[in-house]
């Protein structure tokens, strides 16, 4: 069971979200003030190997895992808000993430994926499922938290970015979790 929760959160980070556009310029933060208000971003995969996204997460694809979930494969979606409110110095953030798996055993393990999933309503998470398309959601939001002075200096040191017009941010890779690709976020 564990390892299918570890598949369904491993297909939500290695995802590519299309990256930067070639006519920004692009910035260092240097403070929170240039962050404060309602940021959305998103990043998204069609039709990937289950195995690749294990390997690519550092897991080994054993012969057990193969005849497990077989030649399966995932599309994914995960959309992140963020909010930021400079003076008070908080950030809140929810994100909903989306896996729909076709190929290989889903046929055979779905009920057993679904149930280990539908488990995390109790720590907070809302978790739909969808039969028809062996899909699953999962929604959860972090309620604003004070960020600490020390907090605030790493994420201005983390290297993100914003273009000429303060529009977008840019997230470098693997700056929020290893296997996140590089994220731009959109101001609202």
């Amino acid at each position: 069971m564990l390892v299918m929760v570890l598949i369904f959160g491993m297909t939500v980070v290695g995802c590519d979200n299309g990256t930067t556009s070639e006519s920004d310029t692009w910035s260092n933060i240097t403070s929170l003030n240039q962050m404060n208000g309602t940021w959305k971003g998103s990043y998204s995969q069609n039709n990937r190997p289950i195995k690749d996204v294990v390997e690519e997460q550092g897991g080994t694809w054993s012969p057990e895992m193969q005849t497990m979930y077989g030649n399966m494969r995932v599309t994914s979606r995960t959309d992140i808000t963020l909010i930021i409110n400079a003076s008070a110095k908080t950030q809140a953030t929810s994100m909903a993430s989306t896996a729909s798996y076709s190929g290989g055993n889903i046929n055979i393990i779905w009920s057993m994926l679904k149930l280990s999933l539908e488990s995390l309503a109790e720590q907070g998470v809302t978790v739909t499922t969808n039969d028809a398309n062996h899909s699953i959601t999962m929604s959860y939001s972090f309620p604003a938290e004070t960020l600490s002075d020390a907090e605030i200096t790493e994420m201005l040191n983390s290297g993100l970015q914003i273009n000429q017009n303060g529009t977008k941010i840019k997230v470098p890779a693997n700056s929020l979790m290893q296997g996140i690709p590089e994220l731009i976020f959109y101001k609202q």
